[in-house]
């Protein structure tokens, strides 16, 4: 039997895909823009899902608090960011419960994003974008690589787990970013 972050990876392939083509490339300021606008409202609603986010260092480890990171890009691009979710208006469909494999699930979704900050940070870079101007959200997830490799011995670790919960729970992550992603397009 393949590992769980296997499992997780080909369960979830459908979704990824489609979430990859809906940011697409930002090969314009219009299109990073657009890209922002995803990300923000995005981690809005997700982050509260996680609410000892405190960026530490200890294991296990939570996913990165990006939204102030994110304001601070819109601001420097001049676009209002969305108002801060209440309670009331996280979807339903994105509450996760509290088995620890449904969380975990959903946190592989939000880890194994700053993989492809890498990516992205380079399309901002040539763009004119960095660390210091409407791309501190990508460079902080750049330069957490250690996070991803804590975050799958922690998986692979994890003990009750259920894979379909795992599943579950980066079903979730993925259909709300998807459903985002469509409205912003």
């Amino acid at each position: 039997m393949g590992s769980r972050r296997q499992g997780l990876r080909l369960a979830t392939a459908s979704k990824h895909r489609r979430l990859d083509d809906l940011i697409g490339r930002f090969d314009d300021l219009a299109g990073y823009q657009r890209y922002l606008a995803i990300m923000i409202r995005f981690r809005s609603a997700v982050e509260p899902l996680f609410p000892n986010n405190r960026n530490r260092d200890d294991d296990p480890p939570d996913p990165l608090n990006l939204h102030d990171l994110l304001e601070a890009d819109c601001r420097d691009l001049r676009l209002s960011p969305p108002p801060p979710p209440t309670p009331a208006s996280t979807p339903p469909s994105l509450a996760l419960g509290r088995r620890d494999d449904e969380r975990l699930g959903a946190q592989y979704v939000l880890e194994g994003a700053a993989l492809g900050a890498r990516l992205l940070l380079r399309q901002a870079a040539a763009l004119g974008l960095d660390h210091r101007f409407a791309a501190r959200h990508l460079a902080a997830q750049a330069r957490s690589a250690d996070r991803w490799t804590a975050f799958l011995a922690r998986l692979e670790r994890a003990e009750p787990f259920e894979m379909n919960a795992a599943i579950s729970g980066a079903d979730k992550i993925f259909d709300y970013a998807i459903e985002i992603a469509e409205a912003v397009h």
